[in-house]
């Protein structure tokens, strides 16, 4: 693999996501109560669009819409856009484990030093006992 010309690829396609997604970005900035969870969708729609073969134009909406997420006019209709996810319930389980460590960690170190800034790595590994003989897994198959 050329990972030069993938890295180009890469970043010319999250160009165009940025590009496209700017103006929406900014109306959701106006907006009191967006949370982070709206502009990860609003990347994530940007994806979509610049992945898709048809030629969709992103709405962006003169107040915030309850539903659908997003709206996309291509040159014959305008779609409405419900975004959600499909999560492996393992993967889910192992996902906010970890974040309950990384939480739990972040809070350690901040009562060890306030102006601690500095990166920090955290590997976790599932397989490893953490209650008794239990893994993350054995814990799973348990609930």
């Amino acid at each position: 693999m050329d990972i030069k010309s993938e890295f180009a690829r890469n970043r010319n396609n999250w160009m165009q996501v940025s590009e496209l997604i700017a103006p929406y970005e900014a109306f959701l900035n106006g907006q009191a109560h967006t949370g982070a969870d709206k502009f990860e969708e609003l990347t994530d729609m940007g994806r979509f669009i610049v992945a898709w073969p048809d030629e969709l134009d992103l709405i962006v909406p003169d107040e915030p819409l309850e539903y659908p997420d997003f709206i996309v006019k291509s040159s014959e209709t305008t779609i409405g856009i419900e975004r959600t996810r499909l999560i492996n319930p393992a993967l889910k389980a192992a996902f906010n484990s970890a974040k309950q460590l990384i939480t739990e960690a972040e809070i350690i170190l901040k009562n060890r030093n306030l102006d601690y800034k500095r990166t920090v790595n955290i590997f976790i590994n599932f397989s490893k006992p953490v209650i008794n003989e239990s893994n993350h897994e054995s814990l799973e198959s348990n609930t």
